[in-house]
């Protein structure tokens, strides 16, 4: 039996505050829905079918892992994640029983709502749309042809553990000790102009990437032979291309092609670098936001956009070159950004691929067909392109830091950090051997502007070599963070007059200034620092178990903040008062942003794109529904003039 099945025959399980959709693998308990991953709605409905017994730690191994062994604490992270999900402002009560060196239990009552089924004869009666509970019994009998046919809807459920991707959650890796390696830089290419998207040939032979020359806006391709030195220019008029990928089985490059301007109408191509003249095809249409792609054997890896009706949502999908028949590889949660392709390990038939969530990104490894879904890693920051190493070492850069980080697919469970380089110029860089490193310099400028809203006019504020970001100003005085990666200082602006002031800055991502501007705040994604200006110290911190997706000045005393405790559950929204160092509910949730305008109102954003006013009591006052910003996950720009919102 399979979801679809399934789907077909029970419509829901109702239990506590909770409403379980089996067909969508969501819970909802009418104020807030959460997507369950595939491994908690297994345990979930294996749970709800035993609800008679008590499900031990081996009955979890074989009948939802379906594996020989799994280590406990898989077993402990996946139960307590569980159990974190389950729980919400009407639902505060045990759902799961612990049963001390036993197992584990459903402990709430369970009501079980079919749908309308008929059934052909010589099988079943019709089932009617609800029944009593006292009729699932279901029972742990190696010969269950004898049960009931209505017992045979409930073990439906184990039927979809195994028909769904299973997601492995492996104890978390260590992180080992840097090891400082040194390397020799030579220029690779000296066109003057911006660089972009380099994608490496399986081979480790050939190059392909982006290039604008200096003073121009066409994007070009350039294809490099990394032994002759040889280079291509691929150009077309009017067009903008970008190397998506190449395939493992061939010489062929996949590109995108696109006309500048804010109707990118885009088209995958496909070029046989082999052939005479280089024989282009056009594949299919794409998506401008496509990163990566890998072909092999007539078959195309591609990210494709729109998922659960959200443009800015992708999942990996296999193409068959041949017929244009697709299948889906990857789930994402809904409230992610999706799954990039980071490489494709054709020997292996192994997918390497980027989660991206709201505030960290999660390194996965799968099969072709996303039966197995293992997590790797997590790390805060993006990971743009990785690379297998002596065949061994998964390795990926991380351009905050400056170092390459690499993990043992070979079992080991070990994230080690490499320093790499002493240039901090470097936004993209992969490990091709030991030996040798393709790395490519920044493109961008970090400057600061500032913008007068009736002209609309830029002026130069901060605009020297170094990276300038995280500018924040309060009553005519201004702070900023500037400098390299390893090295960053705030700056204070006052008039004519600028004042640096050495601290701790790592992992800050946001300055706000307090009442009195004797005072900065430091942001980081889970902390709060208190900066005293005049002497350059910390007078305060406040360390948070939530991540902090936003932060602003909300009025004297308070800052308001957006926090995520888990990127799948609705965000929390928070008031931080400033001189207890505690934090206060905001009694309105799941908001993409908010803010206060005067003393006594407050403007929000909520998941349904719209914009309410609310006055003191948090009664809406005012609402408007906004078009154009359907699905936008990024935070919108926001600013108040006088009685108008300024919203990007």
């Amino acid at each position: 039996m399979n979801e679809v099945s399934f789907s077909r025959t029970v419509k829901e399980v109702k239990f506590g505050a909770w409403v379980l959709d089996p067909k969508r693998q969501t819970i909802s308990d009418g104020e807030y829905e959460r997507e369950l991953e595939p491994l908690l709605f297994k345990i979930l409905c294996y749970l709800i079918i035993n609800n008679d017994r008590i499900v031990t730690r081996q009955d979890l191994v074989d009948d939802v892992w379906c594996q020989k062994y799994v280590d406990d604490n898989a077993i402990n992270r996946a139960m307590s994640e569980l159990r974190r999900v389950l729980k919400s402002n009407k639902q505060r009560g045990i759902v799961i029983k612990t049963h001390y060196r036993k197992g584990y239990s459903f402990f709430l009552e369970r009501d079980i709502v079919y749908h309308d089924v008929v059934v052909t004869a010589n099988v079943t009666p019709n089932i009617s749309a609800s029944r009593p509970q006292n009729e699932l019994k279901p029972a742990r009998s190696h010969h269950w042809y004898y049960i009931a046919a209505s017992v045979l809807l409930f073990v439906v459920c184990l039927a979809v553990y195994f028909q769904t991707t299973l997601v492995k959650t492996e104890p978390q890796p260590i992180i080992a000790s840097d090891i400082t390696v040194k390397y020799r830089e030579n220029i690779l290419s000296w066109l003057e102009g911006n660089y972009f998207l380099p994608k490496l040939h399986p081979s480790q032979h050939k190059l392909a990437f982006s290039y604008v020359p200096r003073n121009s806006k066409d994007q070009h391709l350039i294809l490099r032979d990394l032994a002759s030195g040889k280079e291509d220019k691929v150009a077309l008029p009017g067009k903008q291309l970008e190397a998506l990928g190449w395939s493992s089985t061939n010489n062929v490059l996949y590109y995108m092609s696109f006309k500048a301007g804010d109707n990118r109408q885009c088209e995958l191509w496909k070029m046989d670098y082999s052939a005479p003249e280089h024989k282009h095809e056009k594949v299919m249409e794409c998506d401008p936001n496509q990163l990566m792609v890998a072909g092999f054997n007539d078959k195309l890896i591609y990210e494709r956009y729109g998922y659960r009706g959200n443009p800015e949502l992708s999942v990996l999908v296999l193409r068959d070159l041949k017929n244009g028949d697709e299948f889906q590889i990857t789930s994402p949660n809904v409230n992610s950004f999706g799954d990039k392709l980071l490489y494709f390990d054709a020997q292996n038939e192994k997918l390497y691929f980027e989660r991206v969530q709201l505030d960290q990104s999660e390194l996965f490894v799968t099969d072709i067909e996303g039966m197995e879904a293992q997590k790797l890693a997590v790390q805060s920051q993006r990971i743009w392109a990785a690379n297998i190493v002596d065949g061994r070492f998964l390795t990926w850069f991380n351009s905050n830091e400056n170092k390459f980080f690499r993990y043992d697919i070979n079992g080991k469970n070990a994230i080690e950090s490499v320093i790499p380089l002493s240039n901090e110029d470097f936004y993209y860089a992969l490990l091709m051997s030991e030996m040798k490193v393709l790395a490519f310099t920044g493109s961008r400028e970090w400057d600061i502007y500032t913008m007068d809203m009736d002209s609309q006019q830029l002026t130069s504020f901060a605009t020297n070599d170094i990276k300038e970001f995280a500018f924040t100003s309060r009553n005519s005085t201004q702070a900023y963070l500037a400098g390299s990666k390893m090295n960053r200082s705030i700056v204070l602006v006052t008039g004519d007059q600028r004042t640096t002031i050495n601290t701790d800055t790592k992992g800050v991502k946001q300055l706000i200034f307090g009442d009195d501007n004797q005072s900065l705040f430091l942001i980081g994604e889970h902390f709060i620092k208190q900066l005293d200006i005049s002497t350059g110290t910390i007078v305060q911190e406040k360390l948070l178990e939530e991540s902090i997706v936003d932060a602003f000045y909300a009025k004297e005393g308070y800052l308001g903040l957006i926090m995520h405790l888990d990127v799948r559950a609705p965000s929390t929204s928070v008031l931080y008062e400033t001189k207890t160092n505690q934090l206060i509910s905001f009694p309105v949730n799941n908001l993409q942003w908010f803010g206060f305008v005067g003393d006594d109102k407050y403007v929000i954003f909520n998941s349904e794109n719209k914009l309410e006013i609310l006055n003191s009591s948090f009664d809406v006052e005012n609402e408007l529904e906004l078009s154009g910003f359907e699905n936008k996950t990024y935070k919108h720009l926001f600013t108040i003039k006088g009685n108008e919102a300024l919203i990007q």
